[in-house]
């Protein structure tokens, strides 16, 4: 009956484009529809494709504790001392993410990184606030905010950025094998990541095993802010990324796109326009 509605709207010319007060989606008749009615639509006579972010919540997650969004939900300071030592190996430092400091006599193995030093947001502190020396920057003495990002939150950025995060869990937890637990493991992804921070079900506590830094992170910030929040933070950028970003740009380059949430929807001829500006925009997600 929803899907008959949905189509009824659309033939009898009641079209709807408002911006959600909440989490500043553009709500159309387009992002209601469900998706198994699209591939029949048409514009001009030509099929529309749906160009998206693959697990694209997660992805702008990851971005999001990258630019700093999640500081103060992710500290973990006491992890380094004077004496620590440091080898800053691909598990622990993502490329994008590689000015290297060392807070007193603390060591760190930056050899590695030597050709990418002039890269900004490094993740490698020892305690909040406190002056630490900026290693292969040109010396010299910074107050540094940025927390230390854990191996197991590093490791979901990486998965979340490559679009592997279903399989390395659908593996990781014992799902069937396949698109069957691929799906599954995308279900659970979303119940863990939106659902109440007291939820202490079987399935997240295996996720927990293997994220577990990234999922106390999320808890904290659900009892601070309150459940829905993090939900909201993930769209509210969501919808600066596709609706503000590249629906603007892709409009304003006159292609003929409308959004839904996390993807594109154009006609098959502007496919690869549309796509180099969504590849453009999401280099700065």
């Amino acid at each position: 009956q929803s899907y008959l509605n949905s189509l009824y709207r659309f033939q009898n010319g009641e079209f709807i484009a408002s911006r959600n007060e909440t989490n500043n989606r553009l709500d159309t008749n387009l992002t209601s529809m469900p998706s198994i009615l699209l591939k029949h639509f048409t514009f001009k006579g030509e099929g529309l494709v749906s160009i998206d972010l693959s697990n694209s919540q997660f992805a702008i997650l990851s971005a999001m504790i990258l630019n700093n969004a999640f500081d103060n939900y992710l500290w973990q300071g006491a992890w380094l001392t004077k004496s620590t030592v440091i080898d800053v190996s691909t598990e622990w430092c993502p490329v994008s993410c590689v000015h290297l400091i060392k807070y007193q006599s603390t060591q760190i193995n930056y050899s590695l990184y030597k050709s990418n030093i002039n890269h900004t947001n490094t993740y490698m502190c020892a305690i909040m606030g406190n002056e630490v020396d900026v290693a292969g920057y040109g010396g010299g003495i910074e107050t540094w905010m940025n927390p230390i990002l854990s191996e197991d939150v590093v490791r979901f950025m990486r998965l979340a950025n490559s679009g592997r995060l279903y399989e390395f869990i659908r593996d990781n937890i014992g799902l069937p094998s396949g698109d069957r637990g691929r799906g599954i493991a995308k279900g659970l992804m979303f119940e863990i990541f939106f659902s109440s921070h007291r939820n202490t079900n079987v399935s997240k506590q295996k996720v927990k095993r293997l994220f577990p830094n990234l999922i106390s992170m999320i808890d904290h910030y659900k009892k601070v802010n309150g459940d829905n929040q993090f939900a909201i933070a993930l769209q509210k950028k969501e919808s600066l990324i596709f609706i503000d970003r590249i629906l603007t740009e892709a409009i304003g380059e006159g292609c003929d796109v409308t959004s839904k949430h996390d993807s594109i929807l154009c006609p098959e001829s502007q496919v690869k326009r549309v796509r180099d500006i969504m590849d453009l925009s999401l280099i700065h997600i």
